[in-house]
């Protein structure tokens, strides 16, 4: 496997590793309705730290391999994108966020930084439309239909998260609490980031895999 893949791959899993370790080892926050940052500030907060890391390391490895090693500009597109996510992530994992449930006015510059690299998660998920479409015009066929059902079922999970979010949040003047039980619909985004990048990487790898198998093909064919 191309060591780029390799090591999205592996930086999926660690995160995917500790965000579940987290939850079972940190009893310190309320999953329901806290987001996983504020893991950061607990005793875990080492963990957390790395967890963010891994994942931007996932979405980079990803983004500079679908500049160096593949052609088109959908790719180019999702490229860029999964790029200014994996910034954001990185970011995050610097700049501790402040408690859930803290005001605007106390907000402290640490934790407006987090929220502002958080944000740019949602580039990682407009990113896999043009990495998935990309993808379905080769490689394998069980390996396109892992990556274009884990890309739906992200894209679903996500439209479900910002509709709660949208809902709660507008009764709570945008203030997140108890009222406001979000948590475990964005942990499952995050997760299923985790499993997209696994996917993705397997079907970038055939497809690279055909790539540099086509001249030899070729070469075959006319002699």
């Amino acid at each position: 496997m191309h060591p780029l893949l390799l090591v999205s791959r592996w930086s999926a899993i660690v995160f995917a590793i500790l965000l579940i370790a987290l939850h079972v080892f940190d009893s310190s926050v309320d999953a329901s309705w806290q987001p996983i940052s504020d893991y950061a500030l607990g005793p875990w907060g080492w963990a957390m730290k790395i967890a963010f890391a891994s994942m931007g390391l996932a979405f980079l490895t990803l983004g500079v391999f679908s500049f160096t090693s593949e052609k088109g500009i959908l790719i180019k597109i999702g490229g860029t994108l999964i790029i200014l996510a994996a910034i954001g992530s990185f970011i995050g994992s610097v700049f501790d966020t402040d408690p859930a449930g803290t005001g605007p006015d106390a907000m402290t510059t640490s934790g407006q930084i987090h929220a502002g690299a958080a944000g740019l998660l949602g580039f990682m998920v407009l990113s896999t439309i043009f990495f998935t479409i990309h993808t379905m015009r080769s490689g394998s066929a069980t390996e396109r239909w892992y990556l274009l059902t884990t890309t739906c079922l992200l894209w679903i999970a996500e439209i479900v998260l910002v509709g709660a979010m949208a809902t709660m949040l507008s009764k709570t003047n945008g203030q997140i609490g108890p009222d406001t039980p979000f948590g475990w619909q964005g942990r499952i985004v995050l997760f299923l980031c985790a499993m997209w990048c696994i996917f993705c990487g397997l079907a970038l790898q055939t497809n690279n895999a055909q790539y540099h198998l086509q001249p030899e093909s070729g070469k075959g064919s006319t002699a």
